[in-house]
């Protein structure tokens, strides 16, 4: 049976998704990541998977041997394509949609792949796009063979949580007994001082959404704070970043 090709940024679904697969399900994984250097976090995110490998090789070597080395692309190499963005384009239209989205359709062309797993949880903001244009297959879903042209960069993936939560993986992890790896997992696209900013989105769904206790309380106290400033802070951050790359 072939691997399966996921994308893997060392956060809480993607890992759960990898961990489930090699733990319970006994099956290789093709971890893929995309640089963005337009986020301080790609450096810490690479070495979140590096300790997550480690640790799972101490549980279960067997199962560590069933994540192949990830294949890193950097997000800025990736070619244009105009389909994908004119579809992207008229997404955004209708409704809010995350611009790595934009770059994963790219990925997925760019290597031929299509069924790169993403794991799109049921809080997702692209949940509102799939609602009744998806179908099931083999455990998973998929974009359905009916949906409107705009979906068609999104017919290279697969959603294998779509109807999961972050706690329900939390659950299922405890059940399974790899809890401890996924509390090895990274989120902030902005750390500070190595920790979680509690203020960008990742931080905000984390806490929103039940896993509050992993971002520390007084960044989670400074993000109440700043919140109806959070765009302009979030601006100078991301001026100052490229700033710094040069």
């Amino acid at each position: 049976m072939r691997p399966v090709d996921l994308l893997w940024t060392s956060g809480w679904d993607s890992t759960y998704r990898l961990l489930d697969l090699v733990l319970r399900e006994r099956r290789a994984v093709q971890p893929f990541y995309v640089v963005d250097r337009d986020r301080p976090s790609s450096d810490i995110e690479l070495a979140a998977q590096d300790r997550i490998r480690a640790a799972l090789r101490q549980k279960d070597a067997e199962a560590a041997d069933r994540v192949q080395p990830t294949i890193v692309v950097d997000r800025h190499e990736l070619p244009e394509d105009e389909d994908v963005a004119d579809a992207f384009q008229r997404l955004k239209q209708r409704s809010y949609i995350g611009y790595q989205y934009d770059f994963l359709a790219k990925l997925a062309r760019t290597h031929g792949l299509r069924e790169l797993e993403l794991s799109v949880h049921r809080d997702d903001k692209l949940v509102k796009h799939l609602e009744g244009q998806v179908e099931q297959s083999d455990g998973s879903w998929r974009v359905a063979a009916t949906a409107p042209e705009e979906l068609d960069p999104l017919r290279h993936f697969r959603f294998p949580l779509l109807t999961m939560t972050k706690l329900d993986m939390r659950q299922r992890a405890a059940e399974g007994g790899f809890l401890d790896l996924m509390e090895l997992t990274w989120f902030c696209h902005y750390p500070v001082n190595g920790e979680p900013c509690g203020s960008c989105n990742p931080c905000r769904a984390t806490v929103a959404e039940g896993l509050a206790s992993r971002v520390p309380w007084k960044r989670r106290l400074r993000a109440a704070l700043i919140g109806p400033v959070r765009p302009l802070v979030r601006a100078i951050r991301e001026k100052r970043e490229r700033a710094r790359r040069g």
